[in-house]
Order: C-alpha cells, then structure tokens, then sequence
C-alpha cells in the first residue's frame, strides 16, 4: 500500500484587506481638510496613498495586471502637466500639485475599481465617504454655538467652514454629503443612515453660506429624483428632511452676528443688495483665465496654487478654465478625458437602479459645482468621479420601463 501525499496548495499573499481598510478610512478623511501631516498633505491623502500603495504591492506579488485603458490620459495630463511645470515659477510646487492630479484622477480610480470588487463594497464605500462630508458639515454646526475648529476660522460674514479651512470648501464637501445622504434615503437598507447624512450635510451646507453648493445639491437631487421617476412618496419624504434640516440649520443662525440665510445668501452674490457681487467677479476671473490660456495655450503657466490667479486677483472659477489658464491644452485634454469616461460610465445606466442614480447624481453634483469653483485638484471632485466609473458594478434592478433605459 502506497501513502499519498497531497500537494501542498501555495498561498498567495494578500494585502487587500489593509488596503481596503486604509481606502475606507481615506475616503472618509479627505473632507476633513483641517487634519493634516504637514503642508498640503492632509490625513485623508495619507490614507489614500497608502491604500494605492498596498494595491500595487497586491498586484505585483500576485500577477494582477496593471492598468492600461487610460494611457493615452494619463500621458496628456502627465505631459501637459510637466510642461507647466517646467515654466512655472514654482517648479516643485507645479510638479508636486501634478502628482497629486495623477493620485486622484488615475491611482485612487485604479485602486478603487480593485478593491470596491462588489456592489456592497462600493456601498459601503460612498456611505464611509458621505459620512465623512457630513462630518465636515458637523463641524460647522458646533462652530455655530460656539465651539472653535482648530485650523478652521469663522468668517466675519458669519460662515462656517466646518472642518474645511474654506467654507468654498465646505460647499463643495457637503453637498455631496446631501446628494449621497439623499440617494440612499431612497435606497432601500440604509434609509436612517441617509436621513442623517442628508440633514446634517444640509445644516452644514447652509452654516457655510456657499450658494454654489446649495445649487450643485438641487441639482443632484433633481438628478435623483428624475432617475426615481418622480416619485411622490419620494419626493415628499426628501422635502421633509430637506425642510427640516434647513430649519434647524437657520434657527442656529439667527443666533449668530452677521450669518446670512440662504435666501439673504443668493441675494448678496448677486448683487441684489448692492454689495458682494460675487458673481460678477467670478465671471470676470473666468474671462482673464481664458485670455491668460490664449497667452500660454499649450503650455500654461504653472499648476501650484499661487500661479492660479489670474489679472483680476482671483483663479479662475471654473474648473476647465483653470485647467486650460494653469496646465495648458494638453493637460486639459486629458483631464477631459477621464471626466467623459465618468460621464459615460456614471449616466447611461441611472434609468436601471437606485445604486445608479446615486452615483451618477453624485458625479453630477461634483460636476456642477466646479462650474464654478477652482478645483483642479480637490478630493471632493475626483472621488464622485471614481465612484461614477464604476457604476457599472453597482446592482442592477430591473427597469420599470425599458424604453428608459440608455443603450451602453
């Protein structure tokens, strides 16, 4: 009688997990602006870097191939950007603001699509990255009775940033956190986790006094609502919140010296009250971006934060005309490029399922409010982009009527 010995299956090494877990904490850090190592490197990024880092060791111990559908954006951005670089003033800040775009706009979509594998992870993830804008819009809140944010100043005007430094920041962080908290309040699973989301990122939206993130989060939630069929439940149960929460958030600031409502807010932007008229300046600083990119069309002028102003004192609020004015053509090429591939990935399926329609809105809202805002390299752009490409892995529902749903 012969003894058999049975082969000994090798074991490969896995670092997804940590990786993984560092994602998670990432995604839920990077909006909490005020946390950081040292200089421009916030806790969030550190996070982010090294969930990136554990997936490329992951993929190189275990044959996983490396990414090659956005060569052909990756070398325009990457081009484009080191050629402003080379003619900035500042070639190591230039250089280290291009790193941080190939971080967002390729490595942390990358690392993403690798570990978010199923639809309950990539739940999982816009919940942890929700949570974290509604923390930012919690800070706000607590700035308003009084508590003090370390890195984070209250401005005169009596707008709270929350744990953003900025309260243009702020805007931008928490819509999001009202659009996410919104989508899943009509999903079904997480409605209590969204109800807060939804009335704490609202309370902190309105605190912070950004009018273009109140915009980006209608628009977002028209998005939502239009994908749901219009639902009157839906819609009902939505304006509730929506009504409930800015209550809270205007009775905390009756209470406060100089805070404006929304209404007041919109007024004042515009120039109805005969001062602040921020939109005629925006506008403006838009218009010297574009003939400061006729100037520099190939090359730009540089992408650190210092050479985004433009002749009128103020960068360009405008996500693609800060783009063209700092990075030239060729950057802006290939950041357009990656921002269709969302487009393309995050819309077509958001007449299929509720998982569709919150990321796509999402996008939408991050989309919306760079219309007018420099955010040539904010988290809170590049993220819902991610999560948007990878709408495709998200569950599918079937539709109520298939003549809704886009062909792709």
């Amino acid at each position: 009688m012969y003894s058999t010995v049975r082969p000994v299956r090798r074991t490969q090494l896995s670092l997804l997990a940590p990786a993984r877990a560092s994602l998670y904490l990432g995604l839920f850090a990077v909006s909490l602006m005020v946390f950081r190592v040292g200089g421009a490197i916030t806790v969030g990024d550190v996070f982010l870097v090294a969930a990136v880092g554990l997936t490329v060791a992951d993929s190189v111990a275990n044959g996983r191939r490396l990414p090659t559908s956005s060569v052909v954006a990756f070398a325009l951005v990457f081009v484009g950007g080191l050629l402003a670089s080379l003619v900035s003033t500042n070639p190591g800040a230039s250089a280290a603001v291009l790193a941080r775009v190939v971080l967002l706009a390729f490595l942390v979509p990358w690392c993403m699509g690798v570990l978010l594998s199923t639809s309950a992870r990539i739940r999982r993830a816009v919940v942890w990255f929700g949570a974290g804008a509604a923390v930012c819009g919690a800070g706000a809140i607590a700035q308003s009775v009084g508590v003090v944010v370390p890195g984070s100043e209250v401005t005169s005007g009596g707008r709270f940033p929350g744990f953003a430094v900025h309260v243009s920041d702020t805007g931008g962080i928490t819509c999001l956190a009202v659009v996410y908290g919104a989508g899943l309040f009509l999903a079904r699973g997480r409605r209590a986790v969204g109800v807060v989301m939804f009335g704490v990122g609202l309370a902190g939206l309105i605190l912070s006094g950004s009018v273009s993130g109140m915009i980006s989060a209608l628009i977002g939630i028209l998005g939502l609502l239009v994908w749901h069929r219009l639902s009157l439940p839906k819609a009902l149960g939505i304006g509730v919140v929506l009504a409930g929460a800015a209550a809270w958030a205007i009775t905390l600031m009756s209470s406060t010296e100089n805070a404006l409502t929304p209404t007041e807010r919109y007024a004042q932007v515009t120039g109805a009250t005969g001062t602040g008229n921020t939109t005629a300046s925006r506008w403006d600083s838009i218009e010297a971006g574009l003939r400061g990119f006729v100037d520099s069309t190939f090359i730009g002028v540089g992408l650190e934060p210092a050479a985004s102003f433009t002749a009128t004192g103020l960068p360009a609020h405008n996500f693609l005309v800060a783009s063209l004015f700092q990075g030239g053509a060729l950057f802006t090429v290939g950041v357009c490029l990656v921002i269709y591939r969302a487009i393309r990935r995050g819309l077509r399926l958001g007449w299929v399922s509720s998982a569709h329609a919150t990321l796509g809105a999402g996008m939408i809202t991050a989309l919306a409010f760079t219309m007018t805002a420099p955010s040539v390299y904010n988290r809170y752009f590049w993220v819902p982009l991610a999560f948007a490409v990878l709408a495709s892995r998200a569950p599918q529902q079937k539709p109520l009527r298939r003549d809704l749903v886009v062909a792709g």
